[in-house]
């Protein structure tokens, strides 16, 4: 127990050297640039991968997304840094890799500017240990010193609440309750943090709360690394219903907007915060667990761009507070996206996006890392021999009603090569792999040990190195 608690202690004092190499040491903020500054509505969609009508999702019809991109700046190559809840937020909320904001785990939720006397002392525990650090501002601080009205809906899951004080903590997600927000920030730059719950699992509850019909499972392509089977296609087929409600959520939220006479001055951003609940995908570092939809709108963007360049959840920070002339004093893991956004690409361009994972406290946690350069995904994994569970949602019928992870199994005989990729996730993973996305999108052929790919997994190996090093990552660096 004694060595456990060093290793802690050291792992602790690890990621504070990171944060303040990468952060640098005063939490304080130069004033705000004088001049007209944008409200800002940030739109996630919890649980959302890379599928919209835009991206050519089969079978998907998503006009408000569409309508957006059309209006705005598709971002086609867009990672979140961790395909989890908490993790990812924290991301969008402090411009950091969560191996340096310190949620590396789901907290519990609450949505208010407290947590509530009701939650257990292990609640209590987990949100204390995982949160991010007080020396560590937040966009809502940022913005709520510039002077901006803040505001968040439906979901919060981060922690610690003191360190993100929006002044509106809003329970529904309506167009209506976004409307009303919009009116009691009359007079002010507004930020809102708009959360659509609809793609998460289990999707039926909100299919049928939307009254929808499921979208016919005959016209969806199931991903290449899924077996191609009735049960299979229903739960795709499902997906891509919740995805179908949430454009619907979408089209209200601007709807509201437009009423409020503000739309002219408010730059829109819509996300998702990691891949969707299948096995590879949520909680993995797979492309299809880290790859989201990102589109940008508002005054000073181009409009109608499809733009190639690799960005993170970590741009995030850096590009709302450029618009809000807010000059941090601390730097980010992240860059201003403004100068792409307005038609300037090579200027914010990168090599390569990382995203991470890690399975539980501690240095010698199961960790895994998915490095993306546009063509290829390499992946590299650390005690990989401890537990690496998957979530509840990704393999639960009840109450999640996932289909996909039985499905799997019950067509091992049909869908080998399936079924292999399933028990190489649940057992021991490879170290190393890599994947050329231009003729193995879904990650199915490990091409790491052959010789053709020798030049290009060692370019990512020492990509991987290097970011490690930039960010401060102790499990990668000695």
């Amino acid at each position: 127990m004694a060595g456990r608690r060093q290793a802690r202690r050291t792992f602790l004092r690890g990621s504070a050297l990171a944060l303040a190499a990468a952060s640098g040491r005063s939490a304080s903020t130069r004033p705000a640039r004088k001049g007209r500054r944008p409200s800002v509505l940030l739109i996630v969609s919890d649980d959302q991968g890379a599928q919209m009508g835009c991206l050519g999702t089969g079978g998907l019809a998503t006009p408000h997304m569409d309508a957006l991109a059309r209006r705005g700046v598709l971002l086609r190559r867009a990672y979140c840094t961790f395909a989890s809840c908490s993790p990812a937020r924290a991301s969008m909320l402090t411009g950091l890799m969560p191996h340096s904001h310190r949620i590396t785990r789901n907290v519990h939720e609450h949505l208010g500017p407290s947590q509530p006397a009701s939650w257990t002392p292990r609640q209590r525990r987990i949100n204390a240990t995982f949160r991010v650090p007080e020396g560590v501002p937040t966009l809502v601080e940022l913005l709520a010193s510039a002077g901006y009205r803040t505001g968040i809906t439906s979901k919060f899951h981060v922690s610690p609440h003191a360190k993100f004080p929006f002044d509106a903590w809003i329970r529904g997600n309506r167009g209506e309750d976004v409307a009303r927000f919009l009116r009691s920030s009359s007079g002010r730059p507004f930020f809102l943090m708009h959360n659509l719950r609809s793609p998460h699992r289990p999707f039926l509850s909100f299919i049928r709360a939307a009254g929808r019909k499921i979208i016919d499972p005959a016209r969806v392509r199931v991903p290449a690394y899924l077996p191609d089977t009735p049960k299979m296609r229903r739960d795709w087929a499902e997906y891509l219903t919740a995805i179908a409600v949430t454009d619907e959520k979408l089209g209200e939220t601007l709807a509201a907007l437009r009423a409020s006479g503000r739309a002219d001055e408010t730059i829109v951003l819509f996300t998702g915060d990691n891949g969707p609940a299948f096995h590879r995908g949520k909680y993995s570092v797979y492309d299809f667990g880290l790859r989201v939809p990102l589109i940008a709108a508002g005054p000073g963007i181009r409009s109608g761009r499809r733009c190639d360049s690799l960005v993170s959840h970590v741009d995030l920070l850096p590009t709302i507070t450029d618009y809000a002339g807010i000059e941090l004093a601390r730097a980010t893991h992240g860059r201003s996206l403004r100068p792409m956004l307005a038609g300037r690409e090579s200027s914010a361009s990168r090599d390569v996006v990382i995203g991470e994972v890690c399975f539980g406290p501690g240095p010698n946690a199961a960790r895994g890392w998915g490095v993306a350069d546009g063509r290829f995904h390499y992946i590299r994994r650390l005690h990989r021999e401890r537990p690496h569970p998957m979530p509840a949602d990704n393999i639960q019928a009840r109450p999640w009603g996932n289909r996909s992870y039985q499905a799997t199994i019950e067509a091992r005989e049909q869908f080998p090569l399936a079924y292999r990729l399933l028990r190489k996730v649940l057992d021991t993973p490879d170290a190393e792999e890599l994947f050329d996305l231009r003729t193995d999108p879904w990650c199915t052929r490990n091409v790491a040990a052959e010789p053709a790919r020798a030049a290009d997994l060692s370019r990512l190996r020492v990509a991987l190195t290097r970011w490690a090093r930039r960010t401060g990552d102790c499990a990668l660096v000695t």
